[in-house]
């Protein structure tokens, strides 16, 4: 296992070795510290505090080979490391971790506002924990493979990228720009009564044939229920959601989203629910 640095802007560049065998998949480099570097790989995670001349071995508590690091923006002593047994998360800069949950994680990506909102892209899908790691949620709607190679982040999009299926992106604030481009294009796209206590109908129009998704998600961006996946005529459509889950369970008081995709566009509106 090995790691090679330039500080030439790549002209040349220095080997050093930190274990006898092995091979290196991932680093993370400190944003407070870039003398700060973690490397992982087969068989483990090893650190270095003063610019690759030493290295440590800090994998106690880890298995699995190491696929993906990531270290929290504004805590950087928050350091997350993905091997197919799990996530795992260690508060004290490697010195000890611990499993968090998820299973064979290739891509590991911290919010860069949100410090407890961690991202797993895993063979499984995409996972968010919105606790710092524990309690991971599936966010896969719309993907055509589950295999997640990669993730990358900018101001407004989280992106995905796959084995073989193309890239991914999804809205981090979801909705918020599909809402303001509704407006300006005085889409037909509503929901009565809203605020409801149990049930709304929703009403849209298609101005041609299209192929139809009608999904409820929670405001972290979690699915809820998809009410319709299918090719419907132009024209004027209504959908009742009950206020239940996909598993026919009934949803708590709070904001959801309601999202309409076709082959041309997709669009959000807000509903309230107060039981």
């Amino acid at each position: 296992m090995s790691v090679s640095k330039t500080t030439d802007s790549g002209t040349d560049w220095m080997r050093h070795n930190l274990a006898t065998d092995g091979f290196t998949c991932a680093l993370a480099i400190d944003p407070t510290n870039s003398d700060i570097v973690y490397a992982g790989g087969v068989p483990g995670v090893y650190r270095t505090t003063d610019g690759g001349v030493n290295w440590s071995d800090v994998s106690v508590g880890l298995s699995g080979s190491v696929y993906a690091l990531a270290i929290a923006p504004q805590n950087p002593t928050a350091v997350f490391a993905g091997t197919p047994d799990g996530v795992f998360k260690s508060a004290d800069s490697g010195k000890t971790w611990s499993n968090t949950g998820c299973s064979d994680v290739n891509a590991l990506l911290v919010h860069h506002n949100h410090p407890d909102t961690v991202y797993a892209g895993t063979c499984h899908g995409v996972f968010v924990s919105t606790t710092g790691g524990g309690g991971w949620t599936a966010m896969n709607e719309g993907f055509d493979t589950l295999e997640i190679t990669s993730l990358g982040m900018n101001a407004a999009y989280l992106f995905a990228g796959t084995d073989g299926k193309g890239m991914y992106r999804r809205g981090l604030d979801i909705g918020k720009e599909e809402v303001k481009r509704q407006l300006s294009q005085n889409i037909i796209f509503r929901a009565q009564p809203n605020p409801t206590r149990n049930k709304t109908e929703i009403h849209y129009v298609l101005s041609q044939q299209s192929y139809v998704e009608l999904t409820i998600y929670g405001v972290q961006g979690c699915l809820v229920r998809k009410l319709v996946s299918q090719i419907q005529e132009s024209g004027a459509h209504i959908v009742l959601w009950d206020g239940l889950d996909k598993e026919g369970e009934p949803v708590s008081s709070g904001i959801y989203l309601c999202r309409l995709s076709t082959h041309r566009d997709t669009h959000f509106i807000k509903l309230v629910l107060s039981r």
